[in-house]
């Protein structure tokens, strides 16, 4: 398409968002609806079932991380995918970022990957280019070309094998078994690896041969913390049986970092005056232990103190989710929700 011209008499073609191998994408004005769009044209008939197939998916799905679908256009000789319009940035170009802003993108991802692996959808394509971010900080996967239905008998071989992009694409997309959530958490280990980093990693297939290495991601980040860097790299195991085996999984792994200790935790501070702990947590068990004159809100599992943790925030309380050691003990004795000495005071 070019600029200026009018699709069905009703999308008006303003300007080229992208230009892929096999599609093309345009912002446009539906001059019916006076709104902005994005339009998605096939540019090789030999794929024209494949938008087809897109726009089916897309339909059949509704999360705030994900494009919406809002027209499919057939016209005999080209078809059109006609999507919501994000205003924003591609998260390739946002790298290499800090990790507190890289885990407020992570944490929409997994629960973008959570609903879709919930209704069975692999979504095969994971990667910068292909996730935008709103002037909202929202992040929005933007490209199903090549998601698939998986499940025991969805072989790769009947869904486009081979396809994909190096350096996000894990082994199994190449070599004919079949892809299934583990790829997906293959391509986020990779995306985040790109955005730590500022680099893409080799393509799995050079990793499986030997002819390239995943360079360390701390030799470039050394602000990345250990225990992210071994959970990433685990993600991008090159057999999927070695990966976290689903998205819930992998909460676990980010929200844990059992796989490296740190040498000591930081100290606590002392507080006057903190939080009690009925205003805390009321709703959850007003017995829980309250250790003065510290700002610990509670000490104990990993799984209460992240319930403590959120609620604390939900009602206004700065809070911290630490390991629950004295500063001089290499080895953590659970979890613990502390307030912020600077925030504490007045509460």
């Amino acid at each position: 398409m070019q600029t200026g011209e009018i699709l069905r008499g009703r999308w008006y073609i303003e300007q080229a968002l992208g230009l892929g191998g096999t599609a093309g994408v345009f912002l446009a004005r539906d001059a019916k609806l006076e709104r902005r769009v994005a339009i998605k044209e096939l540019l090789l008939e030999e794929n024209l079932d494949q938008l087809e197939r897109e726009a089916r998916l897309l339909a059949t799905l509704d999360h705030p991380n994900i494009v919406r679908v809002l027209d499919y256009l057939d016209t005999g000789r080209k078809q059109y995918l006609i999507m919501e319009y994000i205003e924003g940035h591609t998260l390739e170009s946002a790298r290499p970022s800090t990790p507190g802003q890289i885990w407020q993108w992570t944490e929409q991802l997994l629960d973008a990957l959570q609903y879709l692996h919930d209704r069975s959808v692999v979504f095969r394509d994971l990667k910068p280019a292909n996730i935008m971010v709103d002037a909202q900080e929202r992040v929005h996967l933007i490209d199903f070309g090549i998601a698939r239905a998986c499940g025991p008998q969805v072989a790769t071989a009947s869904c486009l094998r081979g396809t994909g992009t190096p350096g996000y694409a894990p082994v199994e997309q190449y070599y004919g078994s079949s892809t299934d959530p583990r790829s997906d958490v293959y391509a986020l280990g990779a995306t985040l690896y790109t955005l730590l980093t500022g680099h893409e990693p080799p393509p799995s297939v050079a990793l499986l041969s030997g002819d390239a290495t995943l360079v360390p991601i701390r030799q470039s980040s050394p602000d990345v913390p250990p225990h992210l860097e071994a959970t990433i790299g685990r993600m991008m195991a090159l057999r999927k049986e070695d990966r976290p085996q689903s998205i819930a999984e992998l909460r676990m792994w980010f929200a844990e970092p059992w796989k490296v200790q740190p040498s000591a935790a930081p100290a606590l501070v002392p507080c006057d005056n903190v939080a009690p702990v009925h205003m805390v947590n009321a709703s959850i068990d007003p017995q829980l232990p309250y250790a003065a004159p510290f700002s610990i809100l509670y000490r104990g599992t990993l799984e209460v103190a992240q319930q403590v943790l959120e609620h604390s925030r939900r009602v206004g309380v700065p809070a911290h989710l630490l390991y629950a050691c004295e500063p001089t003990s290499p080895r953590p004795g659970g979890w613990q929700v502390v307030v912020a000495h600077a925030l504490s005071r007045g509460l």
